[in-house]
């Protein structure tokens, strides 16, 4: 990033740097005076790893507040003309400062001295859920006289279909994820720090085949990408500045891929005689065969790895399977 910000030489990047080079007493780029100055600063001759007073410093006490207001809806329908159904759907936000467990002890807060910096989506955050069920049982020929009886009666068919919205993704930052508010040191500590968008990013997530960087700055050759054109959106990025930015995206600044699935079940009831009978049974696990790509994960939603910004790590749904059952009444 070079786009100057002030009226002087200070750039983005150099604004992003004054934690370094405070720490190695003065820089290139900031024209500090000062010795060493933060408690992770190597100190010549002393004990312990480079002579560091520490290694890091993290906030791990139960601090923080959230939030979460939501929307249901049900719509419910039995036994009509051998039709149940149930439809729910939620319309929900969660936010907060970064729920997680307290063992979680190499995370800390962005700025421990305003926790507000870190306020935003919390990580289970899925804007709109939907799922719906119904069980059909044709009421035609239940006493399954004669052939037709019995190859048209007795069959019950119970779909399952389920859908939302994607949970919010961190665009991590150069720094691993530390330092630009002056927390942790990026080995081991780390927060939750996400890139700037320099425009409000809306042109939403999917899938997309066969991309390749506009520009030479994105993925290049065959990919799977969540953005139509990565490189055009990694270049709206810019890394998190201390004192110009007061707030950090909390979990996420973008959404992941939303998902869907419909899982089946079919019975069949044979009549041998009024007291002895079969049900088959065909159980379908993903019965459209619907590949659901995952969302970026570790390096490939970076903004120190631009070669693969926005890379989608393949499928994580499971390919349909089928359960057969037979049972036998008498």
């Amino acid at each position: 990033m070079d786009k100057e910000l002030t009226s002087g030489n200070l750039t983005s990047q150099s604004v992003w740097s004054l934690w370094s080079d405070l720490d190695q007493g003065g820089g290139a780029n900031a024209g500090f005076n000062f010795s060493c100055t933060m408690l992770n600063c190597p100190i010549a001759g002393a004990n312990g790893a480079n002579g560091q007073l520490s290694s890091g410093v993290g906030v791990n006490a139960s601090v923080g507040y959230g939030n979460y207001n939501a929307g249901f809806v049900t719509i419910r329908m039995s036994d009509w003309k051998g039709l149940t159904m149930q439809s729910n759907f939620t319309w929900s936000k969660s936010l907060g400062t970064g729920a997680l467990v307290q063992a979680t002890s190499a995370y800390t807060a962005d700025d421990p001295f305003n926790l507000g910096a870190m306020y935003g989506l919390q990580g289970w955050d899925r804007k709109y859920v939907y799922n719906t069920f119904f069980v059909y049982q044709p009421p035609f020929f239940k006493s399954q006289q004669g052939v037709v009886g019995h190859l048209l009666g007795g069959w019950t068919f119970a779909p399952i279909f389920a859908a939302g919205s994607g949970l919010p993704l961190e665009v991590s930052t150069l720094n691993g994820d530390a330092q630009a508010f002056g927390e942790a040191d990026g080995v081991n500590f780390g927060s939750n720090e996400n890139a700037i968008f320099t425009t409000a990013y809306n042109a939403g997530t999917s899938r997309h085949d066969n991309v390749a960087g506009s520009n030479g700055v994105g993925t290049a050759g065959f990919q799977i990408n969540m953005f139509k054109d990565p490189s055009a959106v990694f270049n709206q990025t810019r890394q998190p500045i201390l004192g110009l930015d007061t707030k950090d995206g909390g979990f996420g600044i973008l959404r992941g891929l939303p998902y869907w699935n419909v899982d089946l079940s079919v019975r069949k009831q044979f009549k041998i005689t009024e007291r002895i009978g079969t049900e088959a049974q065909i159980i379908f696990t993903n019965v459209l065969n619907h590949d659901q790509f995952g969302d970026p994960q570790g390096g490939n939603l970076d903004t120190s790895n631009p070669a693969s910004f926005g890379r989608l790590p393949g499928e994580i749904s499971t390919p349909r399977q089928m359960e057969f059952g037979l049972r036998i009444t008498f």
